[in-house]
């Protein structure tokens, strides 16, 4: 996927960046994923574009699944794994339901104050495989029933743990319209029953997530994990640069043992926020991206008749295990 030549979503010294993410990393930088994309026997990328039960992908990038799908006008996810398996879709039916109220909009987008989740309908989806570094480029459209809005969600597999995603909006009306707010990729992350069994007594719930406390110089490694229970957890930067902070979440399941990261390719401001929910009894517990965020004041920007502006990247990975980085925990 070549560099957007169109506009950029981002931040202005005015307000927050308007992409609103997952997850994700802090050692990931264009060169580590230059190099993660070098040919090794152990690589596996694909895409699996498919109509039925629903028009959806299921995203594989080395052990790394992500399933999404068009249901009932809303783009979701339906599940994220760490072990290169999948799940059936009769699981998946029987979930449906319970889901309907949750935070799980891989994709959401306010135009002058009116949410577009539930009315975006299947274009077409389509990948190809780029060069420089080597990966496989999958591209969805989507189109709005309520606003002449089109959407290009492109996401690259390198055949790592690792994804990277933008997208980009396009005006297919007459007149000028006004974003304001975007979520280019949040969700569901984890939905798990009966962790209480897998975890201490004294454990306050499943759910921690990692970030760096500060912005100034000399805090760069200051990382705090804190545990997310019924409550939405959010890390900012807002002097208009990353400063010396990391627009970067580290989210660890204690139940599982998995770990999701995302991180944010934008050095202005920023906000990111996580959810977790859990109950005293053994009904589900959710890690989740919630939805709504990534304002800038009133308005992220302006489209003209026929404009196209591009979110800014996101770079999201699950994976299974320890994670050496977060042995120290500030």
């Amino acid at each position: 996927m070549s560099e957007p030549v169109e506009t950029a979503i981002g931040v202005t010294s005015a307000g927050i960046q308007s992409g609103r993410i997952c997850l994700s990393i802090i050692f990931l930088c264009a060169t580590a994923l230059a190099a993660a994309a070098e040919s090794a026997p152990d690589r596996y990328q694909a895409a699996d574009i498919h109509k039925q039960p629903l028009p959806g992908i299921r995203f594989t990038s080395g052990l790394t699944v992500c399933d999404e799908a068009l249901w009932r006008g809303r783009w979701v996810t339906r599940y994220w794994l760490s072990t290169g398996m999948v799940e059936p879709e009769s699981h998946l039916k029987s979930q449906e339901e319970r889901r309907e109220d949750l935070s799980i909009d891989a994709f959401r987008l306010t135009i002058e104050g009116q949410d577009l989740s539930g009315t975006w309908r299947w274009v077409k989806a389509e990948k190809s495989e780029v060069h420089d570094p080597d990966a496989l480029h999958v591209t969805l459209e989507i189109s709005s029933s309520a606003r002449p809005i089109s959407v290009k969600v492109h996401t690259l597999l390198y055949g790592g743990p690792v994804m990277v995603r933008c997208s980009r909006l396009t005006n297919t009306g007459k007149k000028p319209t006004a974003i304001t707010a975007v979520s280019p990729w949040s969700g569901l992350i984890w939905d798990i029953s009966n962790y209480q069994e897998r975890l201490p007594k004294w454990s306050e719930g499943p759910f921690e997530v990692g970030y760096t406390q500060y912005e100034e110089w000399g805090h760069e490694g200051a990382w705090r994990f804190e545990p997310v229970v019924n409550q939405t957890k959010t890390v900012s930067g807002t002097r208009g640069k990353s400063g010396w902070g990391h627009p970067t979440f580290f989210a660890h399941n204690k139940a599982s043992g998995e770990w999701f990261v995302s991180s944010l390719g934008w050095s202005g401001n920023w906000n990111l926020q996580v959810t977790g929910q859990q109950k005293a009894d053994y009904r589900p517990s959710r890690l989740s991206l919630p939805d709504g965020t990534g304002r800038c004041g009133s308005c992220a920007a302006v489209l003209a008749p026929g404009e196209t502006v591009a979110t800014r990247r996101l770079m999201s990975c699950a994976s299974a295990g320890t994670w050496t980085a977060s042995s120290s925990h500030a």
